[in-house]
């Protein structure tokens, strides 16, 4: 029984020291794992390192030898596969299973295993005229958009949620034909802004709600026909809007202008909708959670990013669909009691897995379609998958890798392809030094 007093521990990799809340360590008895053994921020950082975005290649598809764009390069160690073929009947991960050996590490045999088994060159899921997205899905008509799922017609842009028509924006939700805006929800015709929420023709302003045809505004909320936040008749709006949109050149003037209005406007510490009892920036409709940063509509949910409808989560990263009891995952949609995973998607009570689907109570799998008690891609009865999952957990307990997301080198990429050097920039010898790839 752990004990739910607050806990002091020392990180593995920063060696700083970290408290762990009473809360959290409530969560770990509830899901049966170890307080970790890192740091918020090195937890993150161990999860983004297995996330590559944007650095795409041009390789051939190790199946029908036909060119694709991959986010891994030529020369892999392991197979890489075009979307229909890892899709299709040509392959079976389960006969890549094996035995687990009582004498070898747990997670050196899933390294193994993992390095056989081929990987879809982009993750791109039930979407339609959307082949060059990533880590997307259910798009239609979509093109460069990353970490996106339920979009038509949209280009260029990261985090673009529920949007139809809308290029060249950031974290945008629920939005129609907007562009270059970032940190918007609910907005209609808006053009170079930031911060907006339910608008509708809003150009060049910042921290806007409720607002309706407003240019050079900040911090505004309800306003109409304003620019620089002075009411203004119909027709003079008009005219002024014409004259900013006229040509490249008083486009590009009215963006110095924003810039400096950008600069001046006062910022909020942190930007949360509908909240209550958390802490972190850019949420919305959050409730009970520490550490939450462009979370939708989670509730007890903690040291997460990028998430949607999560419930009782902690430590994940690109998690959307409602998740619930999740822990230390980089990608899932849908998933319900599982941890440490990697892109597991729709799968229930899944471990230490990668690029699993539909899969329930599989532990050290990957690559797994519509399966269920697996451990390291070969099947056992009931009986005996709880017995040897058991076992594994006592001796991944006994080296101190159990309750711990994959170690770096685990990771198909390098530090500097990955989200993890945008967050957390490295040079070389850091990465190295620190166990990541390069």
């Amino acid at each position: 029984m752990i004990s739910l007093n607050h806990m002091q521990k020392i990180c593995k990799t920063c060696k700083k020291e970290f408290e762990i809340r009473p809360e959290d360590l409530t969560f770990y008895e509830q899901i049966k794992v170890p307080p970790p053994n890192y740091c918020p921020d090195c937890r993150v950082q161990r999860r983004i390192c297995f996330r590559n975005e944007k650095t795409l290649y041009k390789r051939p598809c190790d199946l029908c030898k036909k060119d694709v764009i991959s986010t891994y390069p030529e020369n892999t160690i392991f197979p890489v596969y075009c979307h229909q073929c890892w899709w299709g009947d040509g392959w079976d991960p389960t006969i890549f299973g094996v035995d687990y050996d009582k004498t070898k590490p747990f997670l050196e045999q899933y390294a193994q295993l993992k390095n056989k088994i081929p990987r879809i060159a982009l993750l791109v899921i039930e979407s339609v005229n959307s082949d060059y997205t990533s880590n997307s899905g259910y798009n239609k008509n979509c093109y460069l958009i990353i970490a996106a799922e339920n979009n038509e017609d949209c280009m260029y842009g990261r985090l673009i949620q529920n949007c139809k028509t809308s290029n060249d924006c950031n974290f945008l939700y629920e939005s129609e034909l907007c562009y270059e805006c970032s940190d918007c929800i609910k907005c209609f015709k808006c053009l170079f802004s930031e911060k907006l929420q339910d608008c509708i023709e809003v150009l060049f302003s910042y921290d806007m709600r409720n607002c309706q045809n407003c240019i050079f505004c900040a911090n505004g909320r309800n306003l109409n026909y304003c620019i620089e936040n002075i009411k203004y008749n119909k027709e003079e709006f008009e005219k002024k809007k014409a004259e900013i949109l006229a040509n490249h050149a008083s486009i590009e003037k009215a963006k110095e202008k924003y810039k400096k209005l950008r600069d001046r406007a006062l910022v909020k510490y942190a930007s949360a909708t509908k909240c209550k009892n958390v802490t972190g920036d850019y949420m919305y409709n959050c409730h009970d959670g520490v550490n939450l940063f462009d979370v939708r509509n989670s509730k007890n949910s903690s040291y997460s990013a990028d998430c949607e409808d999560a419930l009782d989560c902690h430590d994940c990263n690109n998690v959307y669909f409602k998740p619930e009891r999740c822990y230390d995952i980089m990608g899932t949609l849908q998933g319900n009691k599982s941890a440490f995973g990697v892109f597991v998607m729709y799968s229930n009570e899944t471990y230490y897995s990668d690029s699993c689907y539909n899969c329930v109570n599989c532990f050290g799998c990957v690559g797994l379609n519509k399966k269920n008690y697996f451990i390291l891609n070969k099947q056992y009865s009931k009986e005996d998958y709880e017995k040897l999952k058991e076992e594994i957990i006592e001796s991944m307990k006994k080296d101190e890798t159990y309750g711990d997301f994959f170690p770096p080198a685990l990771s198909p990429f390098g530090y500097n392809e990955t989200l993890a050097q945008e967050y957390f920039p490295l040079t070389k010898k850091q990465a190295l030094e620190k166990g990541f790839n390069w």
